[in-house]
């Protein structure tokens, strides 16, 4: 997973631009389980904690950012 550097989004595979910025993600390291916390998704939803792992995927605890309401988060883990 790519995560941003001046936005924040979170984009699986290896895109080279940010889906929310359009900054070139060719430098970003890839990231996942605890590395994740500060992502965000659709602009909408900020990871806050990370919570714990599974075999298929990691599970956060997040804020919905218009809401300003705690949710729980789980993201597949990439297929290898």
């Amino acid at each position: 997973m790519k995560v941003c550097p001046q936005c924040s989004c979170g984009s699986y595979g290896s895109p080279r631009a940010c889906p929310g910025c359009g900054a070139d993600l060719s430098e970003a390291p890839d990231r996942g389980g605890t590395d994740l916390i500060g992502m965000v998704i659709d602009d909408k939803y900020e990871m806050t904690d990370f919570i714990g792992e599974g075999a298929m995927g990691w599970v956060y605890r997040g804020r919905h950012r218009s809401l300003d309401s705690t949710i729980a988060v789980k993201l597949m883990k990439p297929s290898t």
